[in-house]
């Protein structure tokens, strides 16, 4: 069923696959946790560069399918690079993004996503992320902030990890962690760290 998918990516895979995907793929196989769209520590600038190109093909083809493109859906096209920025490089987030952009753009009788129906798709993605922040996981989020790489391989790591409220990316030979832009914006985090903004 995989070698027959039409797609030029699969974005998600259940985690109880029984098979090496890398063995029965036809093409080559790139297994990418996130892609790099932001400035990380000791990595070239060329990954989140290289990263925001990606997914804006990964958006274009998707927007090739139903006849369209990113010029006649956005009103300005660096409103994309908003959602892609504001997805960490998670494509299935960018693409819940861009959905919920354009719902936002139907319920007004708009043809073009403006910039408050990105900010609206953000926000409402943004309380999802939220609602998953638990006071145990803080302490751990505040160290993947600081040190952006892997923590120790205990229960509360795997689970933020697991939660996508932290990232993991492959930058070359060079494995990076950093938190989700939309969990590093969160009023439940930022408030930890800074109590007295409150």
């Amino acid at each position: 069923d995989l070698r027959s998918v039409p797609s030029h990516v699969i974005y998600t895979v259940p985690i109880s696959i029984s098979c090496n995907l890398g063995d029965i793929w036809e093409q080559n196989t790139e297994f990418v946790p996130a892609i790099p769209v932001i400035k990380l520590p000791g990595i070239d600038d060329s990954y989140p560069e290289d990263g925001r190109k990606a997914l804006q093909e990964v958006v274009e083809r998707r927007l090739r399918q139903q006849k369209t493109s990113i010029e006649e859906l956005f009103a300005s096209p660096p409103l994309l690079r908003d959602l892609i920025d504001a997805s960490g490089g998670h494509i299935s987030d960018l693409l819940l993004l861009v959905r919920e952009a354009v719902l936002e753009t139907q319920t007004e009788g708009l043809e073009k996503i403006s910039e408050s129906h990105v900010q609206r798709s953000i926000r409402t993605r943004a309380r999802e992320y939220t609602r998953l922040i638990e006071s145990k996981y803080l302490e751990t989020l505040v160290a993947v902030d600081q040190f952006k790489t892997a923590l120790s391989n205990n229960d509360l790591w795997r689970e933020v990890i697991f939660k996508r409220l932290a990232l993991e990316y492959v930058c070359g030979n060079d494995n990076r962690v950093d938190l989700h832009p939309l969990v590093a914006a969160s009023d439940a985090y930022r408030r930890y760290i800074n109590p007295r903004s409150t």
